[in-house]
């Protein structure tokens, strides 16, 4: 049975323990409701020190009860430990029109264990009320979350983002809270989730969660969010991960999660960009085909250069032949196979020009010369089948100019 609070006293451990555990986790969603539970915030919510609550000012409770709920506050500090605990479980029983009188007990007394139990039970009622609130909020109803109205605007009404919603609030509650603020709000709220994650990653040795995924991208997918070459590695790490490939094929939520990542990779370094174009291929997201394409203005890389036009031919159309025909010339090596007295079979990035355009005037690869190759589904093809040794360079020359009759209108299609 685990305890209400790390500094419960032993005795105090036996029936503090009201809430599940969930409701026990739920309490750092206090936070986004504006709750404060350290002590200043506990004195400073309208409360002076030397203040009564009026009984005007306590709903929910008639005044013959009144003064029956202030003895029982009075008990919490009673010398019987049977004393204190009837008192506890009255005044939780009474409810959240307790709290009032809870934080006025709290902010006067100066007896440790009275504002021990204070502190204690509006935890409790508030972890309750909270309770109640996400209850609500999952079945569809509207509730208030800090956070919720842009996630909505980003990924839909759902029960399933509902429940990836809460799953943030939980995990990374100040993430949940920034939405809603500034680009600077969002971005120190993602660094503190960075921490969190690399932290239980790498010493805890716990794999990455669905909230930690929506945690890291949610803000990453802003442009005026900075981002750094090292938090788009941690965030490709989270995404090979089974939580949010889990997410990727989700009936519900798969297509709003997808947006929200070619959200973040259309806007994401050139330093990164051969392993985010790779990912990307793998979840087949078309909403990237923006970024394939400035990579062949950006990028110097050939790996990149080369990915970037395996998009183009899967996910372009006729038009971006242009854009490919640059590279009609680029002898850089991509690729390179055979070994010590083999003549090397290499495969340049004009080779892959040629293919790309092949491809996007629907023209079959072994059709125009490229003997053995075949269509790859994720990736259009496959680098290695489409490179020749230096004793055929001629047919790559013949290939060259076939695909330059095709960019000129006179190769015939379906061949």
């Amino acid at each position: 049975m685990a305890s209400v609070s790390p500094f419960v006293p032993p005795l105090l451990k036996k029936r503090m323990l009201l809430c599940s555990l969930l409701v026990r986790r739920l309490l750092t969603l206090l936070a986004v409701l504006g709750i404060g539970l350290a002590c200043d915030s506990l004195v400073s919510e309208g409360m002076a020190a030397d203040e009564r609550v009026p009984a005007a000012q306590v709903s929910g409770i008639s005044q013959k009860q009144l003064g029956q709920v202030r003895q029982w506050i009075e008990q919490l500090g009673a010398d019987e430990f049977a004393v204190r605990e009837r008192a506890a479980s009255q005044l939780v029983e009474v409810g959240l029109p307790v709290l009032p009188l809870l934080r006025e007990a709290f902010a006067e007394t100066r007896d440790p264990e009275k504002r021990l139990r204070a502190e204690q039970l509006m935890r409790q009622l508030k972890a309750g009320d909270l309770q109640i609130k996400i209850d609500r909020f999952l079945a569809g109803n509207e509730v208030s979350f800090q956070g919720w109205e842009q996630t909505q605007g980003v990924m839909g009404d759902s029960l399933g983002v509902r429940q990836l919603f809460v799953e943030l609030m939980v995990a990374h509650p100040e993430v949940a809270m920034s939405l809603a603020g500034t680009p600077r709000d969002q971005y120190v709220a993602m660094e503190v989730a960075v921490g969190r994650v690399e932290t239980r990653m790498h010493e805890q040795l716990k794999a990455p969660t669905r909230a930690d995924a929506i945690a890291l991208l949610l803000p990453a997918r802003d442009p005026k969010v900075p981002v750094s070459e090292a938090v788009e590695g941690l965030m490709l790490t989270v995404l090979n991960q089974a939580a949010a490939n889990m997410l990727h094929k989700d009936v519900q939520v798969g297509g709003p999660f997808d947006e929200v990542v070619a959200d973040w990779i259309n806007r994401s370094s050139v330093n990164n960009r051969a392993e985010v174009l790779f990912f990307a291929q793998e979840w087949r997201l078309a909403r990237v085909l923006p970024l394939a394409r400035q990579t062949l203005s950006e990028a110097s890389a050939v790996q990149s250069l080369g990915i970037a036009m395996q998009y183009i031919a899967v996910f372009g159309s006729p038009q971006d032949g242009e854009l490919v025909a640059p590279f009609l010339e680029d002898s850089r090596v991509l690729s390179e196979q055979g070994g010590y007295g083999v003549d090397p079979v290499e495969t340049h990035l004009q080779d892959v020009a040629m293919a790309t355009i092949a491809m996007l005037n629907k023209v079959k690869l072994d059709a125009i010369g490229f003997e053995g190759a075949t269509p790859h589904p994720l990736r259009g093809f496959v680098f290695e089948e489409i490179g020749f040794a230096a004793s055929k360079s001629l047919k790559r020359n013949e290939i060259r100019q076939r695909v330059k009759k095709r960019l000129e209108g006179d190769l015939p299609s379906e061949q």
